[in-house]
């Protein structure tokens, strides 16, 4: 018979997906080591080339048999509210500039500011025009130091002097964001605006909105630790879809002295047409996304590079082609329950005795913007969803057999042939945009690693341990019988 040995599931950090290997040698990685499908000791998977050998849903069930526990707590926690906002739509409010979540912002003082080089107007000067030495370094002039004064050119975000937009469906992408004017290219079109997060509630946050099921992702990288959220609060750019072929690209520069991210022509673009660019990160989920942007050079996915995927590893994320159009709400709307809608995008730590008044608002604002939604549609909406889960309870009852789960040990064979890997189903991000997430993710694979190599290891130390009181007990046993004799 040939021996048995416990298996350990690592990601590469090539292609992400998932292998079978010794736990000796799962154990004996460190933390910052790559760990790539050709050092698997099983030659049948050591190629990226090669797809995953189980699903991701059967992995996580062999990793709850062997660990007699899972995710399915969270899960259920959450499927309450994951049901909930699938019934309503979503609310986001407008805001003209970044909202700092975690400090004040920088005050610039007169030594910190950049005086550009351009002739002043009372010389014959015309504004800071592509030669201004800020404008080359992506920064801002600043009012009151600018030697063109009012003729300066190069403030186009303290000025919000933004391309004329509108937002309206885009088919299966969901909503999007067209241009209503003529733009030429090279020319500003908006700030992305939105919440600016520190790392730690951005990664809450990410979490978060797996959890509940969310479909889009707003985040966008501003660098020096921070994260920009358009989730909850933002301007129309959070709109701005993904293309493999896009007509704008994304700029950092300094405007008032803080960091800003502002979107810009890459071409010449004609009104009506729709506004993209190219999210170009790492998914921070399990699978990449399928791409919907039709381009001639369309990837087939969103994120990462063509070398990083086959295209049996895509999800399909859910069609949103007939979803509620996003509310939009202004400050003239806010009061408390405009706010408790807000706080629900982001925690589900909405009051349940406070909810029929907050249902009310929402209905109100969904009829001053033409959206058809009612209370009442939503509470139809819950007693189907309640009836759908009792009738699958019922057709359940009769079945009374279990699932076959295949344990965390396997006999070793060498050459074992390759089985085709199903797509999971996942909740990995709606498509828009999230580069720090990204950065991130191949971290995150390499820590969920850890933990399945730790979770398998933990099953070998209880297993350990019982049979160490076993014996334990048995001994005790043998010794107090041996007594007893001896006492006769």
């Amino acid at each position: 018979m040939a021996e048995v040995k416990s298996q350990s599931w690592v990601a590469c950090d090539r292609c992400n997906k998932w292998r079978r290997i010794p736990t000796e040698l799962h154990q004996s990685l460190a933390d910052d080591e790559d760990w790539l499908c050709e050092f698997n000791p099983n030659k049948a998977f050591a190629s990226c080339s090669v797809p995953q050998e189980l699903s991701d849903a059967e992995i996580d069930a062999m990793e709850a048999a062997a660990t007699g526990s899972g995710d399915e707590d969270e899960e259920d926690e959450f499927k309450e509210e994951r049901s909930r906002r699938r019934r309503m739509p979503a609310i986001w409010q407008l805001i003209k500039e970044n909202i700092l979540t975690h400090r004040k912002r920088k005050v610039q003082d007169e030594d910190d500011v950049m005086v550009c080089q351009c002739k002043p107007t009372w010389r014959g000067g015309d504004g800071c025009g592509p030669d201004c030495i800020n404008r080359m370094l992506c920064i801002e002039c600043t009012k009151g130091f600018c030697p063109c004064e009012d003729k300066c050119t190069n403030q186009v975000f303290t000025q919000k002097q933004y391309a004329k937009l509108e937002v309206r469906r885009a088919g299966a992408k969901g909503m999007g964001l067209f241009a209503l004017e003529d733009i030429p290219a090279g020319n500003f079109i908006i700030e992305y605006i939105g919440e600016v997060l520190e790392e730690e509630e951005y990664l809450r946050r990410k979490d978060f909105y797996a959890l509940v099921g969310q479909r889009h992702y707003y985040f966008m990288n501003i660098g020096n630790g921070e994260v920009i959220d358009a989730a909850r609060k933002g301007n129309r750019a959070r709109f701005i879809n993904h293309s493999c072929d896009p007509n704008c690209e994304t700029q950092k520069w300094l405007a008032r002295g803080e960091l800003a991210i502002g979107l810009f022509a890459l071409k010449d673009i004609k009104a009506g047409e729709e506004l993209t660019f190219d999210y170009n990160f790492e998914r921070y989920g399990d699978r990449p996304m399928r791409c919907y942007c039709q381009s001639k050079t369309c990837r087939k996915f969103v994120g990462g590079t063509q070398d990083s995927y086959d295209e049996s590893m895509l999800v399909d994320p859910e069609d949103v082609t007939n979803d509620f159009e996003p509310v939009m709400l202004t400050d003239s709307d806010m009061d408390w329950a405009a706010r408790a809608l807000l706080e629900g995008r982001v925690s589900a730590s909405t009051d349940r005795n406070k909810e029929p008044a907050v249902l009310a608002k929402l209905e109100k604002l969904c009829r001053a913007r033409g959206v058809p939604w009612t209370v009442a549609q939503y509470h139809a909406q819950e007693d189907e969803a309640v009836a759908a889960v009792a009738a699958e309870s019922k057709a359940g009852a009769g079945d009374t057999s279990q699932p076959v789960v295949k344990e965390e040990v396997k006999e070793e064979v060498a050459d074992e042939a390759p089985a085709v890997a199903s797509p999971p189903a996942t909740t990995a991000g709606g498509g828009r945009g999230g580069k720090k997430g990204a950065r991130r993710g191949r971290g995150g694979a390499r820590n969920a690693r850890r933990a399945r190599g730790k979770k398998a290891a933990e099953a070998e130390v209880k297993a350990e341990e019982s049979e160490g009181e076993k014996e334990e007990k048995e001994e005790k046993g043998e010794k107090e019988e041996k007594e007893e004799k001896e006492e006769e």
